[in-house]
């Protein structure tokens, strides 16, 4: 009750506030609507579909940039995170990318991909490769390594390795 309790009284606070501000005309109400206004708006494109319309195109450029940075990310990670050659090749240059933002990387990504989809699902795919490409690549190292040439079946490495990378969310 205490913990339900402290997470409406913030947002009370600050929706009261806000009503305030624009009641006393603290800013100019194109600058900052009042919340009635703005409630009234948001009820109105829920009705009319625009909200529903504009969050499954966001959602599937969200899916598109995730999907597109898993398949290069998981297997560019297991593969660093198994052979010491493929790390050696590949950890320099990606630990130097790996520190620079994707919202730093904008004004390069509209410059090469313009300002269409392309450049939007660069930046969801940046955001998102890092974490996936250390996820693999980081258990596998800490993992004491199983020679192919043990394996007995041709897919087994398969059934060892990906329980393997799923214990984390054991």
């Amino acid at each position: 009750m205490v913990r339900l309790r402290n997470n409406i009284i913030l947002p009370l606070i600050l929706v009261s506030a806000w009503f305030l501000v624009t009641k006393y005309e603290f800013f100019s109400p194109y600058l900052l609507p009042s919340p009635q206004k703005t409630f009234s708006v948001f009820w109105q494109l829920l009705l009319d579909g625009t909200i529903a319309r504009h969050l499954s195109i966001s959602l599937l450029r969200v899916l598109g940039g995730f999907f597109c940075s898993c398949l290069v990310a998981l297997p560019l990670g297991i593969l660093c995170g198994r052979s010491k050659r493929f790390h050696d090749f590949f950890w320099p240059v990606l630990e130097f990318l790996r520190h620079v933002p994707p919202l730093a990387a904008i004004p390069l990504i509209i410059l090469w991909f313009g300002i269409d989809e392309a450049s939007k699902l660069m930046v969801i795919f940046l955001a998102s490769f890092f974490p996936l490409f250390l996820f693999p690549h980081c258990k596998l190292k800490v993992r004491p390594h199983i020679p192919f040439s043990h394996l007995h079946t041709a897919f087994s490495h398969r059934i060892i390795l990906l329980p393997f990378l799923l214990s984390v969310f054991w």
